[in-house]
């Protein structure tokens, strides 16, 4: 079965339309969260756990809906603006996680650093595609 998915992208644009790589890349199962080689085997086992268990690909798809929703933002205040759901309990380090990945995936994009509202430290900000 395949899957359609759109998003709005930048603020007032229209909605856009995601390739096939980039839904694929939403679906349940994928390996996208990472652990590090010199991470003790539990890092391992709880990333495998989160793309199994589909949870990645829900927190990568409410954190892509709020980089469209507010582009431009950090990790912090990405944290800071989502609203916990029974799928999804969001902070900035879950944020700052999945940031990354959907870079890798070309949904969404590095900007400027700039003081953060949130922590009042430089951060890096986040901008769709």
């Amino acid at each position: 079965m395949q899957r359609e998915m759109f998003w709005g992208g930048a603020r007032g644009s229209a909605p856009r339309k995601l390739t096939e790589k980039q839904v694929a890349m939403m679906e349940p199962g994928q390996t996208f969260a990472r652990a590090r080689a010199t991470d003790p085997w539990t890092s391992h086992a709880a990333a495998r756990d989160l793309e199994a268990s589909g949870r990645g690909s829900l927190q990568r798809e409410a954190v892509l809906a709020l980089v469209g929703a507010h582009p431009g933002e950090t990790s912090a205040e990405i944290g800071s603006r989502a609203a916990p759901t029974h799928e999804v309990l969001m902070d900035r380090w879950l944020a700052a996680r999945r940031l990354p990945e959907l870079e890798r995936a070309g949904l969404i994009r590095r900007g400027a650093v700039r003081e953060c509202s949130q922590v009042r430290r430089p951060c890096l900000t986040w901008w769709p595609t």
